[in-house]
């Protein structure tokens, strides 16, 4: 302190002048810094670094971020889940009121399947013919890649989401949609090309699904993709 009150006025003046304008070169460069970072910050942002999934600015990472379609497909998920629910919900307390049971079984499979053939009481042919272990894991192949087409897994959904997965119009859309690519099927192992030959076929296939447990869970696969995939209508009626 008492350096400086012996300075001479003008050359403190100068010292102080020179602290003055370091002082403002330093603002400068901080204003400049900022200005720089914000950029460069704008930059990664338009860039999706810090979206995605990828990471956060104060360098957690939080879990992968959900693209659009793949939030929209949830919603979808959900709002079906819960339409189904609430609409069994309401038909059980109308079967209730109406002094039926809360919950009806179908007698007869909707639709034929391989582990749920139909019933010979329902049927008006008479049964003509059986397959060998081998013939019935070709058959249910050739029945497994037709209903994985991307054009059938297309059409089984359509079919669905028009009748606002409603189960039972479902299964009619679906026995049309489904007949279109067994009826070759049908013709290439010789049964008749009809809803007849079809169930037919569906018993010759249990005689050895219901006994054998991998071809009982190769037609497991086969029906899940008739009814469209994972995500499908299967398991829809209960």
């Amino acid at each position: 302190a008492q350096i400086a009150e012996d300075m001479d006025e003008e050359f403190k003046e100068a010292i102080l002048e020179d602290v003055r304008e370091r002082k403002e070169e330093i603002k400068d460069i901080e204003r400049k810094a900022a200005k720089d970072f914000a950029k460069m910050f704008k930059a990664m942002g338009d860039k999706g670094v810090f979206g995605g999934g990828r990471f956060l600015a104060d360098g957690t990472s939080p879990p992968p971020a959900l693209t659009g379609a793949e939030e929209r497909k949830i919603k979808q998920m959900k709002d079906k889940e819960e339409y189904l629910q609430a609409k069994s919900k309401h038909e059980m307390q109308q079967r209730i009121k109406e002094g039926k049971p809360a919950v009806e079984r179908p007698k007869e499979p909707l639709m034929p399947t391989p582990n749920r053939p139909a019933a010979l009481g329902f049927r008006t042919m008479e049964r003509s013919r059986t397959v060998t272990r081998a013939q019935a894991t070709e058959l249910l192949n050739d029945l497994l890649d037709a209903y994985s087409e991307d054009s059938f897994q297309k059409n089984v959904h359509a079919d669905a989401k028009t009748v606002m997965y409603e189960f039972q119009p479902f299964i009619r859309r679906l026995k049309k949609t489904a007949f279109v690519v067994q009826e070759p099927i049908l013709a290439k192992w010789g049964f008749d090309q009809s809803e007849e030959g079809l169930q037919e076929m569906m018993v010759c296939l249990s005689d050895h699904t219901l006994k054998d447990t991998k071809l009982r869970k190769l037609a497991d696969e086969t029906t899940q993709m008739l009814y469209g995939g994972e995500d499908g209508m299967l398991g829809m009626e209960e």
